[in-house]
C-alpha cells in the first residue's frame, strides 16, 4: 500500500534573494559615486607638454592646493603637519604608495615645495604632480 505524503512544493526560482543582492549592488554604486564627487576640489590645472596619464589607480592619495593657497587632502581642508601624519600612516601601510600633489597654475611654488616637505617627512618619496595634457 503506497502512503500518501504531505505534497511536495513546486521548485521556482526565489525572486527575494536577487532583489536584495541588486539593492545592495545600487547602494554600493551610489556610495562610490558620492566618493568619487567628493575627492576632487575645484583647481585651475596647469598644462604640461610632457603630461603623461597614468595608469596605476590604486596606492594613491591626493593632495589639493587652491589659489588662495588653502590645502585639502583629498576634498578635507587640512594642515602641514596633519598632512604628515597622514602620509606616513599611509606610507607604513604600503610602501609603494603615492601622493598626488594637485596644485593650482597661480599658487606659489614655496607653498608646493612646504607640502612636499611635509610628505618627505612622513618618509613617502614617490611623489607625482598632476597636470593637463597639453593639446599641440
Amino acid at each position: 500500500m503506497k502512503l500518501k505524503g504531505p505534497k511536495e512544493k513546486e521548485q521556482g526560482f526565489e525572486m527575494a534573494p536577487m532583489v536584495d543582492v541588486v539593492f545592495l549592488l545600487i547602494v554600493f554604486f551610489m556610495t562610490v559615486a558620492n566618493f568619487i564627487t567628493q575627492e576632487r576640489v575645484e583647481i585651475d590645472m596647469p598644462i604640461a607638454d610632457q603630461a603623461a596619464v597614468s595608469r596605476e589607480i590604486t596606492n594613491r592619495s591626493f593632495i589639493s592646493i587652491t589659489a588662495d593657497g588653502d590645502i585639502y587632502a583629498g576634498a578635507q581642508p587640512t594642515t602641514l603637519e596633519e598632512i604628515t601624519q597622514v602620509a606616513r600612516v599611509f606610507y607604513r601601510n604600503d610602501p609603494d604608495f603615492r601622493m598626488i600633489i594637485r596644485g593650482d597654475q597661480s599658487v606659489e611654488h614655496r607653498l608646493v615645495r612646504e607640502v612636499m616637505n611635509a610628505i618627505a617627512e612622513a618618509g613617502v618619496d614617490n611623489i607625482v604632480f598632476s597636470s593637463f595634457q597639453s593639446d599641440v
